[in-house]
């Protein structure tokens, strides 16, 4: 599925007031199910406190953006969702972080 990202702040607040979230060790979920508008869209926040470093930045973004183009469809259960990265997040493999999302999606419902 391809991957439609969020980008109005006023979405990303929508999704902060009115959703719901889920911790996880290396990342946090903020999910809402059921708005159109929005549907199928999903938002990466990776905050300079996890690296300063765009480079790693961008490689945890790139990294999440790839295992829910390939493991999550947002779009069958109208979801939006905010996928926000721990400081924990930069020195775990691929395979760590594809655990942890696909574990906070099915606990969520999501998956």
């Amino acid at each position: 599925m391809p991957y439609l990202s969020l980008t109005k702040d006023r979405d990303f607040d929508f999704i902060y007031k009115k959703g719901r979230g889920i911790k996880g060790k290396f990342l946090s979920l903020r999910f809402i199910f059921g708005v159109e508008k929005i549907a199928g869209r999903c938002g990466i926040v990776v905050g300079t406190k996890v690296s300063k470093k765009a480079t790693d930045r961008n490689l945890l973004k790139r990294r999440i953006r790839e295992i829910i183009r390939k493991k999550i469809n947002l779009k069958n259960k109208k979801t939006a969702l905010i996928v926000i990265v721990f400081l924990r997040a930069v020195e775990t493999p691929y395979s760590e972080l594809e655990k942890e999302l696909i574990f906070l999606c099915q606990k969520a419902g999501i998956i």
